[in-house]
């Protein structure tokens, strides 16, 4: 049910002739106190470059325009994009389809990475940053808990698997803090978090090997209550280190080293 100053909030939206479109995943963010928190977090300096993923109606837009150094917001709804650039003629929005995006086009140093992602594409956002991870000093997302719980999950817990790996293996991850569905308009079905990915500057595994390793979790994973030998289908009677046991159990690092013995087994 929503509170009386989120009615007020949705009420402005509707005036304003911004209506959320469904097949965008779109809810926007209306809580004033969320939008604080994030600041307090960002930590905006004047010397940072921002790039907004999905600014929306502009909840947080105008401000990181006035506070940093450069603002890019990138945003799929053309609607959405005159109305942000009608409302500040000095904002720089570029209609654009985020996964469809060269994030090497934007500023000439290494720059920060703000979103709000629809709920339905966030794997293919994620694949996406971390394709042009070297590009970042850090990312802040706003995304569905339970996605952001699979991102942070450690061995032998449930939500453990591919995403762990992936997201992990280059990103120190945190979790700032969970937002109620009640701080969007409309609410959305799910409780979301604000996550904190931070590139790491020392990668386990070797740049060429980096497209074979994720196969390599790709296929450890298949059949999660498969113990990896099975899953490899390798001889049972082989001396690797680790193949008795099941994905979900194992350390980044126990995978790398099951990786490269399995490499070189052949």
């Amino acid at each position: 049910m929503l509170l009386t100053w989120q009615l007020i909030l949705l009420k402005i939206l509707m005036h304003k002739k911004i209506i959320p479109k469904k097949k965008l995943s779109q809810n926007f963010l209306i809580d004033p106190i969320i939008i604080g928190k994030i600041f307090d977090s960002l930590c905006i300096e004047e010397k940072d470059n921002i790039l907004e993923i999905g600014p929306g109606e502009g909840a947080l837009s105008f401000q990181l325009n006035e506070m940093s150094k450069e603002y890019i917001g990138i945003e799929k709804d053309y609607e959405l994009v005159k109305y942000l650039e009608n409302k500040d003629k000095e904002i720089k929005i570029i209609n654009q389809d985020i996964l469809k995006t060269n994030f090497n086009k934007f500023f000439d140093s290494k720059y920060r990475v703000i979103g709000n992602l629809p709920y339905n594409i966030s794997t293919l956002i994620i694949e996406k940053i971390i394709e042009y991870r070297s590009r970042f000093i850090d990312v802040h997302l706003m995304l569905q808990k339970e996605f952001a719980d699979r991102m942070l999950a450690r061995p032998k817990q449930k939500s453990y698997g591919r995403l762990s790996v992936y997201t992990q293996l280059f990103f120190d991850i945190h979790n700032l803090f969970d937002i109620n569905k009640e701080s969007f308009a409309p609410q959305p079905k799910i409780t979301s978090s604000f996550i904190k990915l931070t590139p790491k500057n020392n990668i386990l595994v070797a740049n060429k090997d980096i497209g074979e390793f994720t196969d390599f979790v790709k296929i450890i994973f298949n059949n999660r209550r498969k113990k990896i030998i099975n899953n490899l289908n390798i001889p049972s009677h082989t001396d690797l280190i680790n193949v008795d046991r099941r994905a979900e159990e194992l350390e980044i690092s126990e995978m790398l080293e099951l990786y490269y013995n399995v490499k070189k087994y052949g």
